[in-house]
């Protein structure tokens, strides 16, 4: 029921024998209700089969057979299928225009970089904006006003070529104005604005620039009318809707979307000089987003937690009542000494900050208490402050605050520090600056923050049994197990199960293999990770057994130009797309964000770790 108090669902159709969805992009992707559904009872559906080497892409009819409370599986009439050589990029939207002929999209065909030139190629389906008539013949009709109805120039189901992965679009109904979101490779996310014959450039272009580097012909391509930087912290961006509704009267008629990396949204404007667009931020913090729909016209989020969320009207903006300077935080002195309330800490192995000296602290709220969860982490009462202060070439050049709100979620403020050392200042967005030598360093914007700090990692990333469980030395200089301490302190309940602590990447006393993954855990685990948003089926945790986490398969986001690649080639780092990445500075580095000098020290007991492997399990 359309009601948020609804507590049960009733199934529709079940066909989960026939659906292959192992994998990040296989599945049940999209269904669409046939224009005469009122008469017919039919819905058009999208999903994927075959096996994990050879998926095939499915669009289906099926049909009602008791008044639409559910869906015949043995009514399945195949429309299309489309074979995939990997399995990624499968686009997923189903849409029907005013005339009743219904749309689709397929990506590029999947790994990265489209190999196969698939975008450009007018005899594959796959890159392509697919346009058929479903009720005109069986299994249907190219539609005489196709733009390549002919076949001679193109496949006659062509609506538009040139894309990558188009994951979500929509109609807009007044004006029949196709909106989609193309999901990019490394560098650029695109909306475009999908015309007949179309050309929208992957793999020549990715957004409005060409793509690998140099020059190109854009002469005959069609632009993105928007684009999002992966270096503003931007992943995946899904398309979404005009807005038609009658609850939120300033956004009647913009186009809001958002983006799966950061979970922010936006609605384009126009500029009237030019007609240009621009985006403005509606909203942040839908964290995992995969979808926008409509209820009633009326917007719709749904995040990767089965989290449905209804776009509400709120009245006028709330001033920000974030502090303006580090100083007026009351986490810290006027001179920048942390305040008492803030409790020093250290982590065993510490992410790569390029070459950064950090300090932390934390702090949680009076009357409360920290717990352990199942896998060893440290959960933080709402109220609670991490702190991470970063030292670049002997000068302060930031200070990050994690903020644990009252809706239980994480958020990161960021303090920039003057060249003097002497205030710091909250930033709106990322910055870009340099540290005491002038080092090139990148200063995450909030949106980046939660694209490491995301839910499936659990917000905080250093707050682990793994990390903590060592003797330090204090302020004072009295040395304690950290965990001990904040036990002594009775801001920690007490732990059952200490498993023991991360070894140091340098630590030569500790195993090899313990070492690489502990690295590849602090590193690369809050995103690769089940349900994780990083890309392809990763799981670098280090309790997962080796033989679970995926680094001995292919990759699925491109070979880098290796002949026979995976991601970990046992014996043979040159040719472990995972040691490439870590090594990389540029739009396929790892990781992909705020780093700009490689970790020779880790990526050295990487490379050192692949040597060793004999085999992969």
């Amino acid at each position: 029921d359309d009601d948020p108090a609804a507590t049960a669902t009733e199934e529709v159709l079940n066909i989960v024998r026939r659906v292959n969805d192992q994998g990040s992009e296989l599945g049940l992707l999209s269904i669409a209700f046939h224009p005469d559904w009122s008469t017919n009872r039919q819905v058009i559906v999208y999903y994927t089969d075959g096996n994990g080497l050879n998926p095939r892409s499915v669009i289906s009819r099926f049909t009602s057979l008791d008044g639409g409370a559910t869906l015949d599986p043995d009514s399945e009439e195949v429309i299309l299928t489309q074979d995939q050589p990997f399995g990624n990029h499968n686009g997923g939207a189903l849409g029907f225009d005013a005339e009743g002929y219904l749309y689709f999209g397929f990506g590029d065909g999947g790994s990265g970089g489209d190999p196969f030139g698939n975008g450009q190629d007018p005899f594959t389906l796959l890159g392509k904006m697919i346009r058929i008539d479903i009720d005109g013949g069986a299994p249907y009709v190219i539609p005489a006003d196709n733009p390549f109805a002919s076949g001679v120039e193109a496949l006659p189901e062509i609506w538009a070529l040139g894309l990558r992965n188009p994951w979500r679009w929509s109609f807009d109904a007044p004006t029949g104005t196709l909106w989609l979101g193309d999901v990019g490779q490394n560098r650029l996310e695109e909306v475009d604005i999908v015309e007949k014959g179309g050309n929208y450039g992957w793999n020549t272009m990715e957004g409005d620039e060409c793509y690998g580097g140099g020059g190109c012909d854009t002469s005959n391509l069609i632009l993105p009318v928007e684009t999002l930087s992966h270096s503003d912290g931007h992943a995946s961006v899904i398309g979404g809707f005009v807005y038609r509704g009658s609850a939120i009267p300033d956004l009647q008629g913009k186009y809001v979307f958002g983006d799966y990396g950061s979970g922010q949204t936006w609605y384009l404007e126009t500029d009237p000089a030019d007609g240009s667009y621009y985006k403005v931020e509606l909203l942040s913090g839908i964290r995992s987003l995969t979808s926008i729909g409509t209820v009633n016209d009326e917007l719709v989020f749904i995040s990767r937690g089965n989290a449905f969320l209804r776009l509400d009207p709120d009245g006028a903006p709330v001033p920000s009542t974030l502090p303006a300077t580090l100083a007026e935080s009351g986490c810290f002195e006027a001179d920048g000494t942390p305040g008492p309330m803030l409790v020093p800490y250290e982590v065993a192995h510490p992410f790569w900050s390029d070459g950064a000296d950090k300090s932390r602290w934390l702090a949680i709220p009076d009357g409360t208490t920290i717990t352990t969860d199942a896998e060893g982490g440290l959960e933080l009462p709402v109220g609670s402050v991490l702190v991470k202060e970063f030292v670049v070439g002997g000068a302060k050049v930031e200070t990050r605050l994690m903020v644990r709100h009252d809706d239980g979620g994480w958020a990161g403020y960021d303090y920039a520090w003057n060249a003097a050392g002497t205030s710091a200042d909250l930033l709106p967005a990322g910055l870009a600056t340099t540290g005491g030598g002038g080092e090139p360093w990148d200063i995450p914007s909030r949106g980046e923050c939660l694209r490491c700090h995301n839910d499936t990692a659990g917000g905080p990333l250093s707050a682990e049994v793994a990390q903590l469980d060592f003797e330090a030395a204090q302020p004072n200089g009295y040395v304690e197990n950290q965990l001990d301490q904040l036990l002594r302190l009775g801001m920690l309940e007490p732990v059952t199960d200490r498993p023991g602590v991360f070894p140091a990447i340098d630590d030569g006393s500790a195993p090899l293999e313990d070492r690489a993954r502990a690295w590849l855990d602090v590193n690369c685990a809050f995103c690769h990770q089940p349900d994780g948003p990083g890309r392809g089926d990763l799981d670098l945790r280090a309790e997962t057994a080796l033989a679970d986490t995926g680094l001995c398969e292919a990759p699925t986001l491109g070979d880098l130009g290796i002949a026979g690649a995976r991601v970990v080639t046992p014996g043979d780092p040159a040719a472990s797309i995972l040691s490439n990445r870590i090594r990389r500075r540029d739009s396929y580095q790892m990781p992909p964000l705020a780093s700009n000098v490689v970790d020779t020290v880790g990526a050295g007991v990487i490379d050192d770790w692949i040597t060793s492997l004999a085999t992969c399990p």
